[in-house]
């Protein structure tokens, strides 16, 4: 705000210098970041992650069980009917929490899960498909989307908050769902970014390394390494 203000005030004094802040693209920049701010993104100075903590995340007895569940999950999702595969159900509501949803709301998540393996939902028809429940499932919604695409980012507290620090807007926040879905995207773009950042590879490669062939894509794996960051429960 204080580099707008200084831009508008400095053409006072010197005519044509609010123009050549258009043109050197600066207007855009600031007010790009004010946008970027008001969503709740990353600060721009903001450490994703520690690599330091790499040895101990990927060495923890948990880690194992998880990517065994996340393998079941992946592995069958295309190959079972959902809706009415029970094994593949208890996985699922295991790894994800899913669990502590009533069972109605549980019996039309795998429903709609079975009806968009072809089509792929997105994230934004996903989300409106579940608010006839009475709230905008934003974590469980990312969550089915992933499970049909994988190439598409899990929004879950530890990872979205804990280290991209991105917040779902208040309940009583003005157009909520379509501040939901402009932030979900800004995240998604923060987090590709970070995917192919040095610091993102160095991720990749070190969990390679520790578990290869798991068949996981490159987003898994680096959303895995962040979820076990703050130590509390399974990666999802």
């Amino acid at each position: 705000m204080a580099l707008l203000l200084g831009a508008v005030r400095t053409e006072r004094f010197c005519d044509g210098a609010l123009l050549g802040f258009f043109k050197r693209g600066s207007i855009q920049r600031w007010l790009e970041r004010l946008k970027e701010i008001d969503a709740g993104g990353t600060d721009k100075g903001r450490q994703i992650f520690d690599l330091a903590r790499l040895p101990a995340i990927l060495t923890k007895p948990r880690i194992r069980t998880g990517i065994e569940r996340y393998q079941f999950i992946m592995e069958k999702v295309q190959r079972v009917d959902v809706s009415s595969d029970e094994s593949f159900q208890k996985t699922y509501e295991n790894f994800y929490t899913l669990g502590r949803y009533p069972k109605e709301f549980r019996r039309e998540y795998f429903a709609y899960m079975e009806r968009g393996k072809g089509a792929k939902p997105s994230f934004e028809e996903t989300l409106s498909y579940f608010v006839k429940y009475g709230a905008l499932e934003v974590s469980f919604s990312s969550k089915l989307v992933h499970t049909l695409d994988p190439e598409q980012p899990i929004w879950d507290g530890n990872v979205t908050g804990g280290h991209f620090g991105y917040r779902i807007p208040a309940c009583n926040t003005k157009d909520r769902e379509k501040k939901i879905l402009e932030r979900y995207e800004r995240y998604k773009r923060d987090f590709f970014k970070y995917m192919a950042s040095d610091d993102g590879k160095a991720v990749i490669r070190a969990f390679d390394e520790a578990f290869p062939k798991t068949g996981f894509t490159d987003l898994k794996k680096v959303d895995f390494v962040l979820w076990l960051d703050d130590g509390q429960g399974e990666p999802g």
